[in-house]
Formats: structure tokens, C-alpha cells, sequence
């Protein structure tokens, strides 16, 4: 982390907007009590402990600007908290983060700072990388009605959120789903 912001300062001179959205998913649906304690330490820093300490490392540098942007990536519905049932690690850290943008959000607002939360559906595969466009007239099975998701909805979202003119905008998460729900698949 370190060493990664010390890069990003050196190349560009200062950090405005953080994206948190490296986070390793396991696909394969697992109870919790049959995970290796691993594969839940991985995905407890992955998801949770990397994004918290690289918002401490960007925080001095958005404060001394008065202005920064800080956005993190859940899931569908994470700012419910509820459980889920083959994902019991993966959940809890992005429900941590969920409270965590809250409470930064808090706390650094009198610097200028926004922290919020962007909550995606299942977009999969090639749909990470389409532009809506590519998907109008689609439909969705796990949706009906609904065309799928795409790469561009979820990043439509993120830069309104960074964006000058959203500093009204702070401690939101935001679901971005098409209506999936993750617990009910």
C-alpha cells in the first residue's frame, strides 16, 4: 500500500479519487464451516482490510487538498447486512466496508473529502466490458423484464460520485442491480 501510493504520487503528484474495487469473489458456493481458515483470512484482507488501509494512506493527501473522493465497490443489497448463505466470508467483509464508508464519510466530510458505496448486481463475464448500448433489447433471466447489467452502469455511477458537483453526495451506498437480489440465487 505504501509503496503503491508513494508510485501514484510520484507519477501524477497527488491522489483526489480512490476506486476500491480489487476484491477477489469465490464463484464456488462453499459453507462457512467447510472454508480453510485461508481462504477466509484472504478474503477478509482482500476485501475489507486492503481498502481500509489504502483510504488511511490517501486520506493525508485529500485533507491537505480539502477535497477527495473515495468510492467502494459491494454487492447487491450489502448495506442490508443480511446474510449469505455460501458467501459468509465474502459478505462480511463488504458489509465491514459498508460501515466503514459510513463512518469515514462522517469524518471527512469537514475536509472535502465523500465516501460512498456502489453496490453491483451479477454482471458477468463480457458484461463487465459492454457499454449499455450493447445490451439494450436484451433480457435478463435472472431479471425478467430487465435488460443485464453492464460494466458501464456500474461506472456511470462511480463518476457521478466523483464528480465536483456531487459533494452533497457522501456515506450513500448505492445499489446498482437491475433489481438481483444475491440471496434469493
Amino acid at each position: 500500500g505504501d509503496a503503491l501510493v508513494s508510485d501514484v504520487c510520484g507519477a501524477l503528484g497527488t491522489i483526489d479519487v480512490l476506486i476500491n474495487n480489487a476484491g477477489p469473489f469465490v464463484r464456488a458456493r462453499t459453507l462457512f464451516a467447510e472454508y480453510d481458515t485461508a481462504t477466509i483470512d484472504m478474503l477478509m484482507r482482500a476485501n475489507a482490510l486492503a481498502p481500509m488501509h489504502l483510504d488511511r494512506l490517501v486520506l493525508p493527501h485529500m485533507r491537505a487538498r480539502q477535497w477527495g473522493r473515495i468510492v467502494h465497490l459491494g454487492f447487491a443489497h450489502a448495506a442490508e447486512a443480511r446474510g449469505w448463505t455460501d458467501r459468509a466470508a465474502y459478505a462480511a467483509a463488504k458489509c465491514a466496508l459498508v460501515s466503514l464508508t459510513k463512518s469515514l464519510a462522517d469524518e471527512e466530510a469537514r475536509h472535502g473529502i465523500t465516501v460512498n458505496m456502489v453496490c453491483p448486481g451479477d454482471i458477468r463475464d463480457a458484461y463487465k466490458h459492454m457499454r449499455i448500448a450493447d445490451v439494450r433489447g436484451r433480457t435478463d433471466t435472472r431479471n425478467p423484464g430487465v435488460r443485464p447489467g453492464t460494466g458501464e452502469d456500474i461506472a456511470r455511477v462511480v463518476a457521478f460520485l466523483c464528480d465536483d458537483d456531487s459533494d452533497y453526495v457522501t456515506g450513500a451506498v448505492i445499489d446498482v442491480h437491475g433489481g438481483y437480489d444475491p440471496m434469493l440465487r
